[in-house]
């Protein structure tokens, strides 16, 4: 007997049972669908926000904070995204400077012309980049 009393054929409850799991395929597709849209687009606003962190921390000469929160950002999220990820390439290499930390800057700023030389997400750095760079040369002259 089905849920109202009538009684169903094997045909009938089968048609039922695939039509329920269709529905319930394309509910999953549809959640799919959602997911991929917005987990990128949080994750951008979560890079944003790591960025924007690591710039207030360097400018107010929290260095050390500035390379921790860096380095939890590169290695949680991985290089998915060169885009997303050299704003805060760049500002680690300005806080391993700032701390004379050469060699850990020298291979940060390594990475960052790796991974960012070609980015548009570099270019606001472009300067700032070059002035480190020649830091990091002039330490190196004087060792």
């Amino acid at each position: 007997m089905g849920r109202r009393g009538i009684a169903h054929t094997p045909e009938v409850r089968a048609h039922w049972r695939e039509r329920r799991g269709l529905e319930v395929l394309m509910r999953v597709g549809v959640v799919a669908a959602v997911v991929m849209t917005v987990v990128p687009a949080v994750s951008f606003a979560q890079r944003a926000s790591v960025a924007d962190s690591m710039l207030t921390l360097n400018r107010s000469g929290h260095w050390a904070e500035a390379v921790a929160l860096a380095r939890q950002d590169l290695v949680t999220r991985g290089e998915p995204d060169p885009e997303g990820t050299c704003p805060v390439r760049g500002g680690l290499v300005y806080a391993l400077t700032r701390l004379h930390e050469v060699q850990p800057a020298r291979a940060a700023l390594a990475d960052y012309d790796r991974i960012c030389a070609t980015t548009v997400s570099a270019r606001p750095f472009a300067d700032a980049i070059a002035g480190l760079r020649k830091e990091l040369t002039a330490s190196k002259e004087q060792q």
